[in-house]
C-alpha cells in the first residue's frame, strides 16, 4: 500500500469505509457460519423439482443437482469474437435469472452463494 493510501485511511471518510467494509466482511462471516451449522443439523432442502419446491419460504441451504440449475439458467450464451468480462458475464447471468419466476430466482440465488462458498472453501484448504 503506498504512503497516500495509508494517509487516506486515517482519515475519518477512510475510518468510516473501513469499518464498514470489516462490517460487510464479518456479516459474510457470520452468515457462512450459520449455513455450515444448518448443514451440519441436517437443516438444508434436497430440491424435487416436482412443483412442490417453494424456495421464497426457506431460509436454509438448497442443494440441487446441477443438471436442474443448468436448467433454471437457461442455454449459455453464444461465445462472442471476443471473450466477455467476468462483469458482463455476470451481468448476462443475472439477467437470465431475472427472466425467471420468483421461486426459481430464490432457488438459484441460494445456490450459487452455496456454489461460490463450496469452492471458496476448497481453495482455502489446499
Amino acid at each position: 500500500m503506498d504512503a497516500q493510501a495509508r494517509a487516506s485511511d486515517r482519515t475519518v471518510e477512510g475510518l468510516t469505509d473501513r469499518i464498514s467494509l470489516l462490517e460487510r466482511y464479518i456479516a459474510d462471516l457470520q452468515a457462512r457460519l450459520r449455513a455450515r451449522e444448518d448443514v451440519k443439523a441436517g437443516n438444508f432442502w434436497y430440491w424435487q423439482g416436482d412443483g412442490y419446491d417453494y424456495p421464497e419460504s426457506l431460509v436454509c441451504p438448497v442443494v440441487m443437482r446441477a443438471d436442474t440449475l443448468r436448467k433454471m439458467l437457461g442455454p449459455k450464451p453464444p461465445k462472442a469474437e471476443s471473450p466477455l468480462t467476468m462483469h458482463e458475464l455476470f451481468l448476462d447471468v443475472l439477467a437470465k435469472i431475472e427472466e425467471r419466476p420468483e421461486h426459481e430466482q430464490l432457488a438459484i440465488g441460494i445456490a450459487l452463494y452455496s456454489v461460490i462458498n463450496l469452492k471458496k472453501e476448497d481453495e482455502q484448504h489446499g
